[in-house]
């Protein structure tokens, strides 16, 4: 679960960045929020994903 948790702070960290650019572009607070939580969770649907591919080849690597 620790890398699901990795996505989540990474996803929070880009999140908070696009946020800052986005205030200082003038988007209103409601589409800045949006954009927070698009961008998190974005990132943890894709590192979970990562995370699983990376299990499910790992399984079939070591059947050979």
């Amino acid at each position: 679960m620790s890398i699901v948790m990795a996505g989540l702070v990474i996803g929070m960290a880009s999140g908070f960045i696009v946020a800052i650019l986005a205030s200082a572009f003038g988007f209103s607070w409601t589409h800045i929020i949006v954009l927070f939580f698009v961008f998190v969770s974005v990132f943890a649907v894709f590192v979970y994903g990562m995370f699983r591919l990376g299990m499910t080849l790992g399984k079939l690597h070591k059947k050979k």
